[in-house]
């Protein structure tokens, strides 16, 4: 905070968080009730400083707002600060896991696959799946395909189920 010029009289101004993109509710960062902030005759600025909260979640940059009202022996010239909280989490990676079972003689068995994200991501995040042959193959009944499809995982979700349904025979 500062002022245009020093005064020869104490001044006195309001502040106060509000959420922008960033929220208190999130533990984005740490909110400020109204507080008084006083500047001695001569002084020009003050430091406000507002505690941001780290986290692993993947999301955009947030904001939030320092608000300065109500002066004593000055005017308001500019009376809204916004903070920036840049992202530092990496995009998730990611990753499916093996399956291995029975076929059985008959008759379908799920095989369950699960897809994991590597750490939450407060943005929906979308990977297309299909089914390729190897040793198992279409041609030979093996297993229904699954054409290209789009599995979506929503703000904080880390993991989904892929299931394959794999044909028994003798």
């Amino acid at each position: 905070m500062s002022l245009s010029n020093a005064s020869s009289l104490t001044t006195t101004v309001n502040y106060a968080t509000s959420d922008g993109t960033a929220t208190t509710a999130d533990a984005d960062y740490v909110g400020i009730a109204a507080t008084a902030l006083t500047f001695t005759p001569g002084q020009t600025s003050k430091t406000v400083t507002v505690l941001v909260n780290g986290d692993t979640k993947f999301e955009t940059n947030e904001t939030f707002n320092v608000n300065l009202s109500a002066p004593t022996n000055a005017t308001m010239a500019d009376s809204l600060g916004v903070g920036t909280i840049v992202n530092d989490d990496g995009a998730p990676l990611f990753s499916i896991t093996d399956v291995s079972a029975s076929e059985g003689n008959s008759l379908t068995t799920a095989f369950n696959f699960t897809v994991s994200l590597s750490n939450a991501s407060s943005l929906t995040t979308t990977v297309n799946y299909s089914t390729s042959d190897g040793t198992a193959t279409i041609a030979d009944g093996d297993y229904t395909a699954i054409p290209t499809t789009t599995l979506t995982f929503t703000a904080g979700q880390t993991s989904k189920i892929v299931t394959i349904l794999v044909n028994g025979d003798t």
